[in-house]
């Protein structure tokens, strides 16, 4: 701002030094020369002083802000009109020429309203970039509303889903069961269409509960990370009967995206245990922290398999899926009868 004021008051001194010249007003000719470069000073110096005294005034006093500004630029013509009288002063050989003397106030007072008029203009950006922030917030807390209301509503269809289809499918087990215990002696076919109604029924309760944990992170949102990966592994033991061992370190909470894959990962895991595996023990660890490399590591001491075949009968291809989008490696160790252990690694937050 004070280059441009600056720039400005020059060109008006010019502009007064040329007319002064071709309508021979009668100046030295180290006068006119001198005139452009005292009016850049002058205006610059008037700019200082102006946004100065406003700001100062506006901070020590509950004037509103015009009058705070008409008092700047009055006190700063008063200090350059002072300065230039000074000047003219010290060299009394210097004849006080009205000319001279008009083409420096020229200068300095369109200086100090150029100053004026961008200080405003720089207050009015400023007030604009308060505004486009304001924008962007409201922008930002309008999508937060928009997933807080899907959330809400997957919630909603996970309990419904949960409370009547995964209920009404764990009853028509129940009573496949009962209906093949008062069969005494059933024939073939109808013990075949029995095994293939309770496989479908359970295969569909499988997938219908898998639908419903991937609608459902409440558990997540109310619990934290940590405390959900203990519910996730608790509840698998006591559903199968296998020990886990559970290690969760972090050194504070991760952004929620990295948890929520985490947390989405580590589910796939134990559900892959749970249908392929036949392992006597599990392991499941998570250490790092926001600051430092996140590491979520499940362990498995089933059969394993060929790491060379297609796993997208597996959820592998999922959870590999999930850690790449999310900018993790994925490393998978396996082999027969040795078992699995899927690693996942996060670098430290940027």
């Amino acid at each position: 701002m004070i280059t441009k004021t600056a720039g400005i008051g020059f060109l008006i001194g010019l502009m007064f030094s040329l007319v002064a010249l071709f309508t021979g007003i009668q100046m030295d000719a180290w006068i006119l020369v001198a005139i452009p470069a005292a009016t850049a000073a002058m205006s610059a110096l008037g700019t200082l002083v102006s946004m100065a005294t406003s700001e100062a005034l506006a901070r020590r006093t509950r004037l509103r802000t015009p009058f705070c500004e008409i008092a700047g630029f009055l006190t700063a013509a008063l200090v350059n009109t002072l300065i230039v009288i000074l000047v003219l002063a010290l060299f009394g050989q210097v004849r006080l020429h009205p000319g001279l003397l008009v083409g420096l106030l020229m200068g300095l007072g369109t200086g100090a309203l150029y100053g004026l008029y961008a200080y405003r203009m720089g207050r009015m950006e400023d007030e604009m970039a308060v505004l486009r922030t304001l924008h962007e917030k409201q922008q930002e807390l309008q999508d937060v509303q928009r997933r807080l209301a899907m959330t809400e509503e997957r919630n909603r269809m996970s309990r419904e889903l949960h409370d009547s289809v995964a209920q009404g499918l764990q009853g028509m087990l129940l009573s496949l069961g009962t209906l093949r215990r008062r069969l005494t002696d059933p024939a073939a076919d109808t013990t075949e269409i029995l095994d293939h109604l309770e496989l479908s029924a359970r295969t569909t309760l499988d997938d219908l509960r898998c639908l419903i944990t991937e609608l459902s992170p409440s558990l997540l949102t109310e619990e934290g990370l940590m405390r959900s990966l203990q519910i996730q592994a608790d509840l698998f033991s006591a559903r199968n009967g296998i020990p886990v061992q559970a290690d969760l370190r972090l050194s504070g909470p991760l952004p929620p995206a990295r948890e929520l894959v985490i947390y989405r990962i580590a589910q796939e895991a134990l559900a892959n245990v749970e249908k392929h595996a036949q392992a006597a023990s599990v392991s499941l660890a998570l250490t790092g922290g926001p600051q430092e490399t996140t590491t979520l590591t499940i362990r498995d001491d089933g059969r394993g398999m060929d790491p060379r075949q297609n796993f997208r009968g597996h959820g592998l291809s999922n959870m590999r899926r999930r850690a790449e989008e999310a900018g993790a490696a994925f490393r998978l160790d396996t082999g027969p009868l040795q078992g699995t252990t899927i690693s996942i690694r996060f670098g430290p937050e940027e």
